[in-house]
Parts: C-alpha cells; sequence; structure tokens
C-alpha cells in the first residue's frame, strides 16, 4: 500500500496555488483569497502538509461531507440570527442553503 501511495506521489500536485490562480483570474475578491491561504497554513500546521491530489482520498466523498456540514452551519447561523449576521449584514440564509442543496444534488448526478 505504502509503495502505491509513493507512486502516486511522483503525479501530486498542490491544490491551493491552483485554486489561488484560478480565483484571481476569475476575479474573486482577494480577501478570500488570502482566506484560503490561511486555511493552507492551518492545513499544514494541523497535518504537516497541504492538500494534494493524488493523496489516497476520494475528494468528491470529501466535498460532499463538507457540504452537508456547511448546509447545517448555514441553518444554525440562520436559526441563531435570524437573517442577520454578528456585523448586522444582512445575508440571504435561504439563498445559502439552496445553493448547498445544489451542489449536493449535482454531486448525486
Amino acid at each position: 500500500m505504502k509503495q502505491r501511495f509513493t507512486n502516486l506521489k511522483k503525479y501530486s500536485v498542490a491544490v491551493a496555488p491552483e485554486l489561488e490562480k484560478e480565483l484571481h483570474n476569475w476575479g474573486v475578491n482577494s480577501k478570500i483569497i488570502d482566506k484560503i491561504k490561511a486555511r493552507t497554513e492551518l492545513g499544514v500546521s494541523k497535518y504537516g502538509t497541504e492538500l494534494h491530489t493524488h493523496n489516497g482520498r476520494c475528494p468528491l466523498k470529501d466535498l460532499e461531507e463538507e457540504l452537508l456540514d456547511a448546509l447545517q452551519y448555514a441553518k444554525q447561523a440562520q436559526m441563531m440570527e435570524g437573517g442577520k449576521s454578528e456585523s448586522t449584514k444582512f445575508i440571504n440564509y435561504n439563498f445559502i442553503l439552496t445553493s448547498l442543496v445544489r451542489l449536493l444534488v449535482e454531486l448525486q448526478n
């Protein structure tokens, strides 16, 4: 098993730098890119490495699990804050919830 992982590792590519480039090209707010960098640094401190391709995990299964968690966090926030975030900025939780559900449905197709 370790040999198989070693063979895959030579094809492994770090995900965050590629994602950051793509988001920058799309014109995504630099604050979001900075948050991705911070999450990457957290992952490195926690796991000793950043997320790479060919790491032996199923990324679509991981994505589905994270979306299910995000759906519950969004509902929790909606229930607790009634449409306003802690900064009193209005948040359209119904849009967030339906967007997460659509992503989950897309993964099932």
